[in-house]
């Protein structure tokens, strides 16, 4: 009888090793939904496949390759736009040792006031103080990156905006209430004013207003009797006298959103 005991206790064991396995892997694979998404193996199928972007090379103010493609055929194509000009560098590419090389740059379209180096290697890195790219190729020389538009940060991942620890939260929501916007996740952080339509300071959302939210702080704040996150967002701001835009950083508080 106890043989019978010890046998049934034993299989019972060995059961729920099996789960506690399974749901071990479960965790480790599941857990980061962004883990997988992002798999940092260069490959010519990843290049051709992702959308690639970079804010601009060294001091070409104002210049950005909005669109970097990379073909089939091994040909890669920088389009670039700038304030009045627009135009392409096309080359060729290579992957070597996990690294990709890009050789013989040369002007294709535009009037050529952009440069880049004849050629220069790019490894492909985590990016880990962005809200939106959680992959960059940064080549060398000059420390120019090109950003992975394809691979997105997921919702929750922890990031830093500056010296402020925030999850990533990108969702629309409503304001419930007139809300202020603050430069800082605190009510004694100073207000953010901004040029609205028709050239009139702001220093608030009007109820009813939908707003994108990109982040919002790790841990809630108290603020008067309500508890709740503060959530980073930008809002737009009008030249009064230009036909210009500016987005700016701004923090409202979560308790009047919705």
């Amino acid at each position: 009888m106890m043989s019978k005991f010890l046998h049934i206790q034993d299989s019972t064991s060995k059961y729920q090793k099996r789960y506690l396995i399974v749901g071990l892997l479960f965790l480790v694979l599941f857990h980061n939904p962004g883990m997988y998404a992002n798999d940092l193996k260069l490959t010519a199928d990843k290049l051709i496949k992702s959308r690639w972007y970079a804010e601009k090379y060294k001091d070409f103010e104002g210049s950005k390759f909005e669109r970097i493609t990379f073909s089939k055929n091994k040909s890669v194509e920088f389009f670039w736009h700038g304030f009045e000009a627009s135009g392409s560098l096309a080359g060729t590419y290579s992957i070597k040792d996990g690294q990709l090389q890009i050789s013989d740059i040369a002007h294709k379209a535009g009037d050529g006031g952009v440069h880049l180096p004849e050629s220069f290697t790019c490894k492909l890195q985590p990016v880990s103080d962005s809200l939106d790219y959680a992959e960059k190729l940064h080549c060398s020389p000059d420390s120019f990156e090109i950003f992975n538009v394809s691979a997105k940060v997921p919702n929750g991942a922890p990031r830093n905006i500056g010296t402020i620890p925030v999850v990533v939260h990108v969702k629309k929501m409503k304001v419930t209430s007139a809300l202020k916007v603050r430069k800082g996740p605190s009510i004694k952080d100073e207000l953010l004013e901004w040029d609205g339509e028709g050239g009139i300071k702001r220093s608030n959302l009007s109820k009813g207003t939908q707003i994108q939210v990109f982040a919002r702080t790790r841990e809630k704040d108290k603020v008067q009797t309500w508890s709740n996150y503060w959530y980073y967002i930008k809002v737009l701001s009008v030249h009064p006298e230009k036909a210009v835009s500016a987005e700016m950083d701004g923090w409202v508080f979560g308790e009047f959103l919705k």
